[in-house]
């Protein structure tokens, strides 16, 4: 379901599916892919049909991409607070669609919470793992870690 509205529509698709997340294997720099999402996360944010393309991509559980401005981790967890909201999604129909876009529509600063407590996990993540590679680097240095010999050159010998 892309509306014609969408400002997302508005792009060529090369743009489109770097801008949305939907071409990791492209030849764009991990930097300049970073930098396109950021602005399709922007762009979303302020385009008319936010609320029914996050509704969609919610009640059909769509795996890739951001949608509505959120990639899938916040999505889901939006879900989870629309359900516990008392939204009814488990026909995956249009009925769904319409109570989760009216609910969307009337829980802005939900989007949002979901969009900052996503990031906010994945910075932990983040931080969890330097921590972890730091603590592995300061075991090595502790005991004596120094790189081994490169092996002799025997080629074409055997030891049997």
């Amino acid at each position: 379901m892309i509306d014609e509205r969408a400002l997302c529509e508005r792009f060529p698709v090369e743009w489109a599916d770097l801008m949305w997340g939907l071409d990791n294997g492209s030849s764009a720099s991990a930097g300049d892919r970073k930098v396109l999402v950021s602005a399709g996360i922007r762009i979303c944010e302020k385009c008319p049909v936010r609320a029914e393309c996050l509704a969609d991509a919610i009640v059909r559980r769509e795996q890739v991409g951001i949608r509505g401005g959120l990639p899938l981790r916040a999505r889901r967890r939006l879900r989870c607070m629309a359900s516990d909201g008392g939204v009814d999604m488990s026909d995956g129909g249009t009925k769904a669609l319409h109570g989760l876009t009216r609910w969307l529509k009337s829980h802005q600063e939900l989007i949002e919470a979901a969009r900052d407590a996503e990031t906010a996990d994945r910075q932990a993540k983040r931080r969890r793992q330097r921590r972890k590679e730091r603590a592995g680097m300061e075991r090595c240095v502790r005991e004596g870690f120094r790189p081994t010999k490169p092996p002799l050159d025997r080629q074409g010998e055997l030891d049997i």
